[in-house]
């Protein structure tokens, strides 16, 4: 459970087959992130061709065509140190 690799505004490459798209049409534009679902960051994309908004997940995204926006993803030291609870802190009595 992560930040989204993917900024509204990026644009990203998707994976042959998901919406039965030409190869030449796989390309679209994140109008919106969504509130992650199933562990997945979801999100609202619109193809330039067309005049209404997609929903897709993160695992449609082509990651070898599509690099992470700069900045979204988070190095594992930030997110130890971003905890809201310190498992070190609990104590147990016995």
């Amino acid at each position: 459970m992560g930040k989204p690799a993917y900024r509204t505004g990026d644009t990203v490459v998707l994976k042959r087959g998901v919406f039965h798209k030409d190869e030449s049409q796989r390309r679209c534009s994140i109008s919106a992130v969504l509130p992650e679902a199933q562990g997945l960051a979801q999100y609202r994309v619109q193809f330039k061709d067309e005049s209404f908004a997609r929903h897709i997940t993160e695992a449609d995204v082509d990651r070898t065509e599509t690099p992470a926006s700069p900045g979204a993803t988070r190095s594992a030291s930030a997110a130890g140190e971003a905890r809201w609870i310190n498992p070190n802190s609990i104590r147990i009595r016995k």
